[in-house]
């Protein structure tokens, strides 16, 4: 999009080293920009310590937010998920491939991923897609029992979806499950409202006691 085009500054990196990506992120702010994204944090492969994987990623994933801080930047990381735990349907942080403890570091937490076809209305897994109910003064209605209103949504088989699951926060509520249509004419996502997606199998998630 040639009018968003020169709100957008890219800097290719060939490889994951924590001391480029901190320049990377100085010469970012200096020229005025005010979000910095890193995609995808991963370890160092370059590196000669022996510092464990999990803990480079944890280190690293420090070192940039407090940078960001400094600079006054917003500070925006992609990890990816385990590929081995892609049956999944909720999406936990226990999925985040290499150092669950990077997470820590972070004030905020969406893990994403693409809405499967048997979750569309009507399929077997239906993620029960819906939006709120608002009145024309923009607020939501509530209903007798004082709870919001529901508006259940149908999806359209032909169109994709993304759900993004919020499992980190230090200033609100977790739990949310937001759903995006995919708008590919514009390579964007439009929210449109929110799921209720539950595990298909729980049982199989479901942490064994210690004397087991």
């Amino acid at each position: 999009n040639e009018i968003l085009a020169n709100n957008f500054k890219f800097i290719k990196m060939y490889d994951y080293n924590p001391s480029k990506l901190r320049k990377a992120v100085r010469l970012l702010a200096s020229l005025g920009c005010e979000v910095v994204l890193y995609d995808v944090l991963k370890i160092d492969t370059a590196s000669s310590n022996n510092t464990p994987a999990w803990q480079e990623l944890i280190n690293t994933s420090k070192d940039l937010m407090q940078l960001c801080s400094k600079l006054n930047v917003a500070g925006l990381i992609t990890m990816q998920l385990d590929q081995n735990r892609n049956d999944r349907r909720v999406l936990t942080n226990e999925l985040i491939t290499g150092a669950r403890g990077v997470n820590e570091v972070l004030a905020e937490s969406f893990m994403i991923r693409i809405l499967k076809k048997d979750e569309y209305t009507g399929q077997a897994h239906d993620c029960k897609a819906y939006n709120f109910k608002y009145d024309e003064n923009g607020k939501i209605m509530k209903g007798a029992d004082k709870k919001p209103i529901k508006e259940y949504l149908t999806l359209d088989e032909d169109s994709e979806y993304m759900v993004a699951f919020h499992t980190k926060s230090r200033s609100d509520g977790i739990g949310t499950q937001i759903l995006y249509k995919s708008i590919l004419d514009f390579a964007t996502y439009q929210e449109i409202g929110y799921t209720s997606i539950v595990e298909s199998q729980p049982h199989q998630y479901t942490k064994k006691k210690a004397s087991e």
